[in-house]
């Protein structure tokens, strides 16, 4: 009897975890970066049962990949870049072909090979301001820090948890903010993201390798 009564308490225990990081989320206004994307894909029916597609990417100016050549590029096993589109051009590229900012790529391979991809030429869709750059997540200004601390298992440390992330900051960097102003806090680097005027509007939160929050936050 105690031990199916440790069981549940146990199960129940996990269960509101588990359900609370959602809540959480949405109470901080948490933004969650979108995935990469190609910015088109269609079936190409070879035949009945074909799972083959083509893949478009345009190449943003932030990717590695910029004045590479093709045979540099470690593509997944399998995938085939069929054209490149470079403005108007049509190209017939080679090993030796660079990319260069604004090309289009043409891209045959199977759905799996999607993240792969997305790592090398991927400019995902704009959603309003693109904050991908700022960190895993993306928070409000005025989030609470005992709120913040609960949802990634920080340490307050005798800080106000009533204190808004905001003037957390501007504390710690001891300046007029401006974005792109970094922190560091329980090993997580916080950046400003967005300003109104001279206040911080938007603070984004990039975790060390490894350790970034499960997939609770993403719902």
């Amino acid at each position: 009897m105690y031990f199916n009564l440790a069981f549940f308490i146990v199960l129940v225990s996990l269960l509101l975890q588990g359900t609370s990081l959602p809540w959480m989320a949405k109470l901080l206004k948490v933004t969650v970066p979108p995935d990469p994307a190609p910015i088109s894909r269609a079936a190409l029916e070879v035949h009945a049962t074909s799972e083959w597609e083509l893949f478009v990417y345009r190449l943003g100016a932030e990717k590695w990949c910029i004045g590479a050549a093709l045979r540099e590029l470690k593509m997944p096993e399998g995938t085939r870049i069929a054209a490149l589109f470079r403005g108007q051009q049509l190209l017939h590229p080679s090993g030796s072909t660079t990319l260069e900012v604004g090309d289009l790529l043409c891209v045959i391979g199977h759905e799996h090979d999607l993240p792969a991809l997305g790592k090398l030429f991927s400019q995902a869709p704009q959603r309003g301001l693109d904050l991908r750059f700022f960190g895993d997540f993306v928070l409000e200004g005025d989030a609470r820090l005992g709120e913040v601390a609960a949802l990634y298992g920080l340490k307050l440390d005798g800080i106000d948890p009533g204190m808004p992330l905001s003037q957390f900051i501007v504390q710690k960097n001891r300046g007029e903010p401006v974005v792109g102003d970094q922190i560091e806090w329980n090993g997580t680097i916080w950046t400003v993201a967005v300003m109104d005027g001279n206040k911080i509007q938007k603070v984004g939160v990039k975790f060390p390798e490894g350790t970034r929050p499960g997939p609770g936050l993403f719902l």
